[in-house]
């Protein structure tokens, strides 16, 4: 383990390491707070486009911040896109974690 005054990082074993090829996107999670229930909800397509907007990369250009809303766009409209609501403590990670292996687990589609 590896820390700076503003990260940690956490290597992983050797045997558990990938390469630096993409692997498939099945499905798309917003981490959203909430005071005291682990849901996960359907996102709707404008608003999920929107946070995507706010999280790329800054393009400089009319012609690049074009392209990325193309992409992006494309992205959401392919992917399930999800809220996923939890309070942000560590007695509900337990929930939460169960919660989306139970997505991942049915298909996300």
């Amino acid at each position: 383990v590896v820390t700076r005054s503003d990260r940690v990082y956490l290597p992983l074993d050797q045997d558990r390491r990938g390469g630096c090829a993409p692997v498939p996107i099945k499905a798309l999670l917003f981490l959203r707070e909430s005071a005291d229930d682990v849901r996960i909800e359907p996102a709707t397509l404008s608003v999920a486009l929107a946070d995507l907007w706010h999280l790329k990369f800054r393009l400089p250009t009319n012609k690049g911040r074009a392209r990325s809303f193309q992409q992006l766009t494309r992205m959401a409209s392919e992917l399930p896109i999800f809220n996923l609501y939890r309070p942000i403590n560590r007695a509900s990670l337990e929930t939460t974690v169960a919660r989306v292996v139970e997505l991942a687990g049915r298909g996300t589609g």
